[in-house]
């Protein structure tokens, strides 16, 4: 009786100590953030965003530091509540340094992915946010709504532009006179982009600037944020003079200027 007794304590202790270590490890696993596959920066680590904007899963050294610049940019209230996701790789060889994209569940929402190893480099990366920041500006759902039908204004990937959306607007001001010579406004051929550029340099802020109408009203818009006000009237001055006639987006870069002492 005795030794049946003990063999059964002894078979109940095992069997404890092993629900302790699968479920020690499940916590461990928890802790950890979920990956994903991304085209451009391989495997990427998600972390989910609380209502203070810290990250969940405890995230790397790099991937705070980059999420706590972004919080910089866009504030804590639009990085809670505009985006769903963040997700962050770490692939040197890639020359992908951030990206946006429609949450795609709810595309009122927004995912921001980084690659982490652009984060010693704080000047680029500060372009790069704000530059991303933009395409949220420009694209969210109040100015580009999802298509429902035939599109009069500007089509792009995430929907139809509003006739009194910034982007489309833009696209009138600056793109429209270039005719079908143009990038379309969803290209995303580098080759393509460079030939127009060669054929229209001083238009640009920069080579990237010239894959698409998205893409120039980043690029501007990060050089509206990071450069001084123009005192010239050539077409690359009137587009960041573009920016500078909308209160709110003059807002929005007085708050990063002050946000990180840019001035």
């Amino acid at each position: 009786m005795h030794r049946r007794a003990s063999t059964a304590a002894a078979l109940i202790s095992a069997f404890l100590a092993g629900l302790l270590l699968i479920t020690g490890c499940g916590a461990q696993q928890s802790d950890r953030p979920t990956v994903a596959e991304d085209d451009d920066l391989g495997t990427v680590e998600a972390y989910d965003i609380a209502t203070d904007a810290t990250l969940s899963p405890a995230p790397t050294a790099a991937a705070e530091d980059i999420w706590g610049m972004f919080v910089g940019v866009a504030t804590e209230p639009v990085a809670t509540s505009t985006f769903s996701s963040y997700r962050v790789g770490d692939a040197p060889e890639s020359d992908t340094m951030a990206y946006v994209s429609r949450d795609e569940d709810d595309p009122r929402l927004w995912m921001l992915v980084a690659n982490a190893a652009y984060a010693d480099d704080a000047d680029t990366l500060m372009q790069t946010l704000i530059h991303e920041y933009a395409h949220v500006l420009g694209l969210n759902v109040d100015q580009v709504p999802e298509s429902s039908g035939v599109c009069g204004t500007l089509e792009l990937s995430e929907g139809c532009a509003l006739p009194t959306s910034s982007i489309y607007a833009f696209q009138q001001e600056f793109w429209d006179l270039y005719g079908d010579d143009s990038p379309g406004p969803d290209n995303d051929d580098p080759e393509i982009a460079d030939a127009f550029y060669a054929e229209h340099e001083e238009d640009f802020v920069s080579d990237y600037a010239a894959t698409n109408v998205t893409e120039d009203f980043a690029e501007s818009f990060a050089a509206f944020v990071l450069e001084a006000e123009p005192d010239s009237d050539t077409l690359l001055a009137q587009k960041l003079d573009f920016f500078w006639n909308v209160p709110e987006y003059v807002r929005i870069r007085d708050h990063i200027t002050e946000e990180f002492g840019l001035e």
